[in-house]
């Protein structure tokens, strides 16, 4: 069953890997044309009870640990255990809080600044790991 899922998974990949990525950039775009729409200062829902209990939001905070986990496994190593969930968890909770207690446009600022260095250190680390594989690529030769 893990091969034949594998293998499903490698062709959804290699066939509809390119719409996955165009569909993810049409829908940032247009979140980002209704935030600055005259929709943008629009509230959401109404006042009355939420929709989804507590422990649904918790739950929704451990599969999003779960998915981090899983992506930081693949690209780093690091185990898929329920201590790394937690930390990851513990983590983004702190973020999250710092970012609440230092006001809505220090915390946005300080959080956007931390998610470009990621991103950059990310990015970095996989071109070395592209470049350990093939190491003759032009590109690898003049940078590392």
């Amino acid at each position: 069953m893990a091969a034949t899922l594998d293998a499903a998974l490698a062709g959804i990949t290699r066939n509809f890997g390119w719409l996955y990525l165009w569909l993810v950039l049409g829908l940032v775009l247009f979140a980002a044309f209704v935030a600055f729409s005259r929709f943008g200062n629009m509230k959401l829902g109404g006042d009355d009870e939420p929709e989804f209990s507590t422990a649904s939001w918790f739950d929704a905070v451990r599969m999003g640990a779960l998915q981090i986990n899983s992506g930081l496994n693949a690209v780093f190593g690091i185990p898929t255990t329920a201590l790394a969930q937690v930390i990851i968890i513990v983590v983004t909770t702190a973020l999250f809080v710092t970012s609440a207690v230092s006001g809505v446009d220090s915390g946005i600022r300080i959080l956007s600044n931390f998610n470009m260095l990621l991103a950059v250190a990310l990015g970095r680390h996989l071109d070395r790991v592209r470049c350990r594989r093939r190491p003759t690529s032009s590109r690898c030769r003049s940078r590392w």
